[in-house]
């Protein structure tokens, strides 16, 4: 697996696990305890549950293009601005949880940022065998 399939792998699991699962299955008064966000109905969470999912489609197929040996460029690029943004607004909220995933999303930003300053050596192989 390259180091642009594990970074992607990360990336999807993470926005499944921390975004896509529980906006789309959560009730809506644990998204508003969650989030501080109140709203009249679960639309609005579930909404940025779907966008959410769009961007692991994204990411699915840049992961598939990446054990191909094809370099996902859009996927990269998405990620970067993604993630970057989010880290960017995160790190700026009040909450500290927030400071804590602003890292892990901005961890994920540089390292697609590397990924594409370097695209050859982001799709070989990290282990041999």
């Amino acid at each position: 697996m390259s180091a642009i399939s594990l970074i992607l792998t990360a990336k999807i699991m993470v926005t499944v696990v921390f975004v896509t699962g529980p906006f789309l299955l959560l009730p809506r008064h644990r998204l508003e305890t969650m989030t501080g966000v109140s709203a009249a109905s679960a639309v609005l969470f579930r909404l940025y549950g779907m966008a959410a999912t769009a961007l692991l489609v994204g990411y699915g197929v840049g992961l598939w293009q990446s054990m191909n040996a094809v370099f996902p460029w859009a996927a990269v690029l998405m990620g970067i601005v993604s993630n970057v943004g989010a880290a960017g607004i995160l790190a700026f909220a009040p909450a500290a949880s927030s400071r804590a995933f602003a890292t892990i999303f901005g961890t994920l930003g540089l390292l697609l940022v590397w990924a594409a300053l370097s695209p050859m050596a982001a799709i070989q192989p990290v282990l041999s065998g």
